[in-house]
């Protein structure tokens, strides 16, 4: 639950980084500084990034050593807090927070809107989601394992690991297609930021 407002939190300030600039009109100068566009776009996808992938760590495994203390060692049903057992799901969850951030870095250069981007964002973030919950089975799973908040989990555990997004992918699979959500729409911007005038 941590990551999931992280990943909102973080993906506004993708967008912001990206936005900010056009909004004001200092990208010009940017480009004068600095000519090549794609550089400016990568310099900006690592910040973003680092920082991002950072505050997805800290909050993750934050949140589970805090629940792991409140909790103690009273017995609960379904809950497994030991940090072995759980670091590759809580370092996947950490990676989709960069990844939000990135993706919306990349949909505040496509459309250098901030409050456009902002709401592509909620889209993909949680009404997407939403509605692809309510499709009729077997196309619920089938299109929510493709969901960007539910890969962290097939990266972890695999197909059949318990989702109410989808559990159909491998976990190089889910990793793949997770990374492909930064990847893709960067190379778009990336595109983009080359053909535009600033």
């Amino acid at each position: 639950m941590t990551s999931w407002a992280v990943s909102l939190c973080m993906a506004v300030l993708g967008v912001l980084a990206a936005t900010s600039e056009h909004r004001t009109g200092t990208i010009r100068a940017t480009y004068i500084a600095v000519p090549r566009r794609g550089t400016v776009l990568a310099a900006k996808a690592a910040a973003v990034g680092a920082v991002a992938l950072a505050a997805g760590q800290v909050t993750v495994f934050g949140s589970f050593l805090a629940s792991a203390a409140i909790i103690g060692d009273r017995p609960i049903t379904g809950q497994h807090l030991v940090l072995a057992d759980q670091a590759a799901h809580l370092l996947a969850a950490g990676l989709s927070v960069a990844v939000f951030a990135l993706l919306g870095l990349a949909l505040g250069v496509l459309l250098r809107s901030t409050a456009g981007a902002i709401v592509v964002v909620v889209l993909l973030w949680h009404v997407v989601p939403l509605l692809v919950a309510n499709l009729p089975a077997p196309w619920d799973r089938r299109i929510g394992s493709f969901m960007l908040a539910g890969l962290p989990g097939q990266v972890a555990e695999g197909a059949g690991a318990p989702s109410v997004y989808g559990d159909l992918l491998a976990p190089p699979a889910a990793l793949a297609v997770l990374l492909a959500y930064a990847a893709v729409p960067l190379a778009a911007a990336a595109v983009a930021v080359g053909r535009r005038d600033a």
